[in-house]
């Protein structure tokens, strides 16, 4: 019927059963037709007047009737002619029935329906509504089941997909890696045997600077000669000097370079292995039925293979629920680990630019000190004021356009645990910075590499 319904046949499907109805019983008997589409099966209820022509035939006499009457004549009707009448009990009988779904079934077929009859003689029985609701209760509960763990199992692919990719990248970036660190270590090896063999050679030749010295003071070479050798072998060991430098530095390079692969390596291999899947603790599906003794054996191992198909199912969909957990619950782990050292070399960043600043700022309070201290009226004002922050004063410097500037501008005193060392240098530099901001000093001229 479903399949009916979708090829759009419905309607000559419904006017194939009037025809058949309008001609089994007649046309003007049949007085009702609804068609039912909201439960399992689409069908149609039809409303028919059971009329027959004809007097029906007279009863037999039963046996009270038989002896009331026996002995007396039997009193004659005059029968009336009856054309048309209703008797239900004549209509449909189980002969009628069985007739009727022969005729049906020829009848849908001559209409282009691939319908066959039912069996003839069939002891088969409707099945209770309660149990059959029952039953279409449960198959809804387990489709929606189903559909939930089909559901289930694609976002399970999906994140068995990206874990896999997140994997192969991982092995790759790996592999790459690993190359790398063969070749950085070759390459050290290359720059480590260039420095030894440097070395070497500028061993041999201050060697042979010390013979030359020894044959100019036993008479064997001239002064001339021992100044030509001498200068050619100072040259050398000059450019052995400037290469083994070159060599020392680029494998300085290569070495941190291969550190930090190193570390790289190291750090993805522990990441690598840091999940391990759950061990499977589930119990294997078992038989927990006895065969039969008599009866159809396939049947029972039917039953008994469905039993362990579920069973299975059931145990492997728990274990891929277990290990996903476990999978998510190690990677928000890695990707905390990975934050927490991104934040932990932010904060070294951080830190590191501070202090770069703060070393330039040093250096640059370090040479404007220098600087003042060029003219000794300025160096001797520098002096009364560190002087003054020393022993805990402020002293208020003139300016040159007028006003003056306090020494305590900005400055927070000793602070808790400084050493006596530190505290004389902070008192030196903020005396600086105090004098040069009263404007009674020219501006340092800007020196090539500061």
């Amino acid at each position: 019927m479903q399949k009916i319904y979708d090829e759009g046949r419905w309607q000559t499907w419904v006017d194939a059963n009037i025809s058949f109805m309008q001609k089994t019983f007649g046309k003007e008997n049949v007085v009702g037709c609804a068609g039912h589409m909201d439960e399992v099966t689409f069908h149609l209820h039809f409303t028919v007047v059971p009329i027959l022509m004809g007097q029906a035939a007279e009863r037999d006499d039963t046996k009270k009737q038989y002896e009331m009457r026996n002995g007396k004549e039997k009193r004659r009707y005059k029968k009336q002619e009856v054309t048309a009448r209703l008797c239900a009990r004549d209509v449909f009988t189980q002969e009628n029935a069985e007739r009727w779904q022969t005729d049906y079934a020829l009848h849908m077929q001559a209409a282009g329906f691939d319908l066959e009859r039912g069996v003839h003689g069939s002891k088969a029985k409707h099945m209770d509504p309660a149990v059959y609701n029952a039953i279409k209760a449960e198959e809804a509960k387990l489709e929606a089941e189903k559909a939930g763990l089909e559901m289930q199992k694609e976002v399970l692919e999906v994140e068995v997909d990206s874990l896999q990719s997140e994997k192969d990248a991982l092995a790759l970036e790996i592999e790459t890696l690993n190359k790398q660190k063969k070749q950085a270590e070759t390459a050290v090896k290359g720059l480590q045997k260039m420095c030894d063999n440097l070395t070497i050679q500028k061993s041999q030749l201050t060697t042979d600077l010390s013979e030359l010295q020894n044959q100019l003071s036993s008479g064997k070479i001239s002064l001339a000669e021992y100044n030509q050798k001498k200068e050619n072998v100072e040259k050398q060991i000059s450019n052995c000097d400037a290469t083994l430098a070159d060599k020392q530095q680029k494998l300085e390079m290569k070495q941190a370079e291969l550190q930090d692969i190193k570390d790289k390596v190291n750090y993805y291999d522990v990441a690598y292995v840091r999940f391990d899947p759950p061990k499977n603790d589930r119990k294997p599906p078992q038989i927990t039925d006895r065969p039969p003794r008599f009866g159809n054996i396939d049947e029972w191992l039917k039953a008994q293979n469905a039993k362990i198909k579920k069973q299975f199912n059931d145990s492997l969909d728990e274990y891929g629920k277990t290990v996903m957990k476990a999978a998510e619950a190690s990677i928000i782990g890695e990707r905390k680990f990975r934050l927490m050292q991104q934040r932990d070399m932010e904060n070294l960043g951080k830190d590191y630019r501070t202090e770069r600043h703060l070393r330039r700022q040093q250096t640059s309070d370090t040479l404007d000190f220098l600087a003042l201290f060029e003219k000794p009226d300025i160096a001797k004002l520098v002096r009364e004021v560190a002087i003054a922050l020393m022993g805990g004063h402020h002293v208020s410097i003139p300016c040159v356009g007028g006003g003056s500037v306090s020494s305590e501008t900005d400055w927070d005193g000793r602070k808790k645990d400084e050493e006596d060392e530190n505290f004389r240098l902070r008192c030196w530099l903020h005396a600086a910075r105090t004098v040069k901001a009263s404007r009674c000093v020219p501006t340092r001229q800007k020196r090539y590499g500061i």
